[in-house]
């Protein structure tokens, strides 16, 4: 995966969860991302996510990349 900010391009060669945070922009189905702002990690079990999610996703749709 690859990402970089204006100049500088940096080569990840594994991705772990929490590896990339903050705003993707991700384009033409590509594996390339951009973080173009920071953002809070927030962790949750997974099993928890997906029963909050479930009820409230239309709440998370401007916040949340699956």
């Amino acid at each position: 995966m690859r990402f970089g900010y204006l100049q500088a391009e940096r080569i990840i060669e594994s991705l772990q969860p929490i590896a990339l945070f903050g705003e993707l922009s991700v384009s033409r189905h590509s594996c390339s991302a951009r973080v173009v702002r920071p953002a809070e990690i927030v962790t949750i079990n997974q099993n928890h996510f997906v029963a909050i999610y479930n009820v409230r996703a239309p709440l998370f749709v401007d916040y949340v990349t699956l």
